[in-house]
């Protein structure tokens, strides 16, 4: 309405309190399993659609494009990083805190597909792990 009635008047923003976000490096976009579930999820998010999270399992690297939090699970007492279930509807990772669901993944090379079809063809079993790459993120 106040476009429209020109009652709005153009203001040039503050420059107090300008930050610059750096370009995300590799390093940064690594899945570090011992953080909590809930930050993986939003990490896996702000990686979204560029440049993609990451994790690395037996010695293959993944890029996670969707996963979620399942922070109302039992006291699961597994390491971080281990995959604790095994389903089409996706990985159930252990986590700092709570659980992680890997949900769409892709190989290196290869397109976005569903856990369910990465199944298909990589073997991934309750037990195996994921590690965090060592390094700065």
């Amino acid at each position: 309405d106040g476009i429209a009635n020109r009652r709005l008047v153009p203001m040039p923003q503050v420059q107090d309190g300008v930050t610059y976000a750096a370009k995300v490096n590799k390093g940064e976009t690594w899945l570090d399993w011992s953080r909590p579930a809930v930050e993986l999820e939003r990490r896996i998010r702000a990686f979204n659609p560029s440049p993609g999270a990451q994790a690395h399992f037996d010695g293959v690297e993944l890029k996670v494009w969707k996963g979620c939090a399942l922070v109302n699970v039992l006291d699961q007492r597994a390491p971080a990083g281990t995959v604790l279930r095994v389903d089409p509807a996706g990985l159930d990772v252990a986590c700092g805190a709570g659980l992680l669901r890997l949900q769409v993944v892709q190989r290196a090379g290869g397109k976005q597909m569903l856990v369910a079809d990465l199944l298909r063809g990589f073997a991934i079993k309750p037990g195996d792990r994921f590690i965090s790459p060592a390094g700065p993120r």
